[in-house]
């Protein structure tokens, strides 16, 4: 069976579906799993993926410096991506190293970037997960920059999965010495 399979194009296909969440909101990897580990064990939310830069292997999403997860990654900066797409019945999950941008170029710039509407997420008083009376909370008033973290994650693992009839398709992409290894793996 692994004579029908291309490890590289597999790869490549992988970064090209990454790609095309990022800049189409209506593709199933725009809005990915993100998880981490906290106190509390692994915790798991969708974010939306901001940036997809396959030679430097990084993935971005943005998020409040005041959320749980900042501190999550602070104090354990490994992060885990799930990805999956209905139609293609494609799995992937993508680890690695998280790196936050708080008040650097990096978050200035892509807060220069957004619209006025996105920028006001990160404007509200209350940090996210505060108790509130009200249920409605909305965007705040205030300027957000503040507020306003790049997560930029550096992968290091890719586990691709096609899910089938026929039988299920699985490889696992390392990066290892400056470069990735595909394997094919027990699905």
């Amino acid at each position: 069976m692994a004579a029908d399979w291309n490890l590289d194009a597999i790869l490549q296909a992988a970064w090209e579906a990454l790609q095309h969440g990022c800049e189409r909101a209506s593709h199933p990897f725009h809005t990915p799993v993100l998880a981490t580990v906290g106190d509390d064990g692994a915790q798991a939310r969708t974010v939306v993926l901001r940036s997809v830069d396959g030679v430097r292997r990084m993935l971005s999403c943005h998020t409040d410096l005041r959320s749980p997860k900042v501190a999550e990654l602070r104090g354990a900066p490994r992060a885990s991506w799930l990805f999956y797409d209905r139609a293609s019945c494609v799995q992937l999950r993508c680890t690695g190293t998280a790196g936050l941008h708080h008040d650097d170029p990096v978050a200035l710039e892509r807060w220069q970037a957004m619209s006025p509407r996105s920028r006001a997420c990160y404007g509200q008083a209350l940090a996210p997960g505060a108790v509130s009376d009200d249920p409605g909370v909305g965007p705040g008033s205030r300027d957000g920059y503040e507020n306003f973290v790049v997560i930029a994650c550096t992968l290091d693992r890719i586990d691709w999965l096609l899910l089938r009839e026929q039988g299920h398709v699985r490889a696992l992409f390392s990066w290892q010495a400056r470069k990735w290894q595909g394997d094919w793996i027990a699905p």
